[in-house]
């Protein structure tokens, strides 16, 4: 035969892998490239039969007519082995094989062989798709939106969802660079980086024990130390004198001054991605400029995204607003100093209401004898104001202006 890099023999058995009436084709190519008459080219067809096989049995009980030309026998061999029918895929089908051709991340960037030619993994799978599109037909281009759904991240943030019809995806597919690839995958990285960056931030949130109000009292109280009473010391007195110049220290601010102050404070961060990865950037500075000291109006603590501002009558476990701590079922609580900066701005806005009321004594509180103050917000409001009166009382700078 012409495909003389094949010496498989035809069997003629249903399991055969040599389709039958390919066999037929090769040995007639190879027959057209000679000048043989009839009973040389039924005998080279024979040849090819192979030894014990139902094709060899079928050839020695064919009647000698049909094999004295090579046409009867090429009439005898069709009828024994008919063609076979061409199963057409159905619409169904064909849409199923499209949407099971996927490319997976790891093969952006890679090479594969395509009828013995290298290939971009990205592009071979853009020709493929392409085909397969017009081989449903997908005229309408209903099917565009779903197969870029099924991208994977890379490859779905290179391609426009503009794209919307099988010509231009396909193109915008294979117009990608390898670079392009590279780089858009060093990106998702930076961001799956942040991501695990901030869901760590979220458990060492939640791994933090619930503090109630009644322990934060306990807590406050245990740090209260009285000191050391002075001795009195008694020298005569000289007229001729003169005591130690006294250090100026200026105005105390008032709970109304410093509520204006703490008005002016910006809102918490949103909780979203951006808004942890700010939120992370400022308890690091606080950790670096402010770490071990305390809290208050002028140095105030970062709050937790998504929560809400502070000296808004929020809950001091959650940080947000619309329930006490007393009802708080939030499973992430704030942190330590975020809870006591929260206490102690609470506390001014107590304070700056009381000045106001005291101000302007006409104004009515309407049932405010009849609100119902639980154990544990009486105790949160202790230690607020207790809070407030050490920060007066040690003279704090930032306070004192």
């Amino acid at each position: 035969m012409a495909d003389r890099n094949s010496d498989k023999l035809f069997t003629g058995d249903e399991d055969d892998t040599l389709e039958p009436r390919d066999f037929l084709k090769r040995v007639q190519r190879f027959l057209m490239t000679t000048t043989w008459e009839d009973e040389g080219k039924v005998t080279y067809f024979e040849t090819w039969l192979k030894s014990g096989s139902t094709a060899e049995q079928w050839f020695r009980d064919l009647e000698g007519a049909k094999k004295n030309t090579w046409t009867e026998l090429c009439k005898a061999f069709k009828e024994r082995w008919p063609e076979r029918p061409i199963v057409q895929k159905s619409t169904a089908e064909k849409q199923a094989e499209l949407e099971g051709e996927r490319i997976t991340e790891a093969e952006l960037g890679t090479k594969v062989k395509v009828n013995g030619a290298e290939v971009y993994a990205h592009i071979a799978w853009a020709n493929r798709v392409e085909k397969l599109a017009k081989a449903i037909p997908d005229n309408n281009n209903l099917l565009v939106v779903g197969c870029r759904r099924q991208l994977p991240p890379t490859l779905k943030a290179l391609v426009s969802s503009a794209h919307d019809t099988w010509t231009t995806f396909c193109t915008a597919v294979r117009a990608i660079r390898p670079v392009d690839i590279e780089e858009e995958k060093e990106k998702q990285n930076k961001q799956a980086r942040i991501e695990g960056k901030l869901q760590r931030v979220r458990q060492q949130q939640q791994r933090q024990p619930p503090q109630t109000p009644s322990s934060a009292l306990g807590q406050a109280f245990r740090n209260f130390s009285v000191g050391p009473i002075a001795q009195p010391r008694f020298q005569p007195a000289t007229t001729n004198s003169q005591g130690p110049p006294q250090q100026f220290r200026g105005p105390q601010r008032t709970d109304t001054e410093k509520l204006a102050i703490i008005g002016r404070i910006l809102p918490p961060h949103p909780d979203t991605a951006a808004g942890w990865a700010a939120y992370e950037a400022e308890i690091a500075a606080w950790n670096r400029n402010g770490y071990g000291r305390a809290v208050y109006e002028t140095r105030p603590y970062p709050l937790t995204p998504g929560t809400s501002p502070v000296a808004s009558g929020e809950c001091f476990g959650c940080g947000k607003t619309g329930h006490s701590s007393s009802a708080c079922t939030a499973n992430t609580r704030i942190p330590e100093v975020e809870r006591v900066w929260r206490q102690k701005a609470n506390s001014i806005r107590a304070g700056a209401n009381a000045a106001s009321r005291n101000a302007n004594p006409n104004v009515n509180l309407v049932a405010e004898d009849d609100v119902f103050v639980s154990r544990e917000d009486y105790d949160a409001e202790v230690i607020a104001r207790y809070l407030a009166r050490q920060n007066q009382g040690n003279g704090e700078g930032p306070s004192g202006n």
